[in-house]
């Protein structure tokens, strides 16, 4: 009989994962450094997520949940004015990009390093990407008639800050996005 699973260490584990996974990367980060860091041994680890394969799918899908709902209630906060909604989706990207955390997009380095064969985690990322596009598309759809054009290039501007953010060290792509996203949805 195997020993259940505890929540406790699930949880210790799920924070040396998003921890080690998102500073290093899914090919830098090992399981050695996800199980000091949660202070468990493999056993433990693998009991909990079976391979690592599903330990990185299970990673993406949480940051993936928690993301959009950080997105989601920063919109929320901002009122029902679409084009305030999605300055506050662009505010909460900026003020990410600007904070010290910051080490890029986990989704674009997680399509970018996906070991091969793990086609669930570029389908993971990619749903990422389209519901951040689609999310802006829908809250100008209402007040802008070329809303899919301006979502896509709003959309490209944020990508592009945060690729820009990872080799500028005074992470100026945070304000620059801003301002840009400001004037794209004037138009």
């Amino acid at each position: 009989m195997t020993r259940p699973l505890s929540t406790e260490v699930r949880s210790a584990l799920n924070l040396a994962i998003d921890h080690v996974l998102y500073k290093r990367g899914l090919h830098e980060g090992t399981i050695d450094e996800i199980c000091v860091e949660a202070g468990v041994g493999k056993p433990a680890l693998y009991r909990h997520f079976g391979s690592r394969e599903q330990l990185l799918v299970d990673y993406l899908q949480r940051r993936r949940e928690q993301r959009s709902v950080l997105i989601t209630e920063a919109m929320n906060a901002a009122g029902l004015d679409p084009k305030k909604r999605v300055m506050a989706l662009v505010n909460w990207i900026a003020d990410w990009i600007e904070s010290d955390d910051f080490v890029g997009c986990g989704f674009h380095r997680a399509l970018l390093q996906r070991p091969d064969g793990y086609e669930q985690i570029s389908e993971i990322a990619l749903l990422q990407k389209k519901w951040l596009q689609r999310t802006i598309a829908k809250e100008l759809g209402s007040i802008i008639k070329n809303s899919a054009t301006i979502a896509r290039h709003l959309f490209l501007l944020i990508e592009g800050s945060m690729a820009a953010a990872m080799y500028e060290p005074n992470r100026r792509s945070g304000s620059d996005l801003r301002r840009l996203a400001r004037t794209l949805i004037s138009q």
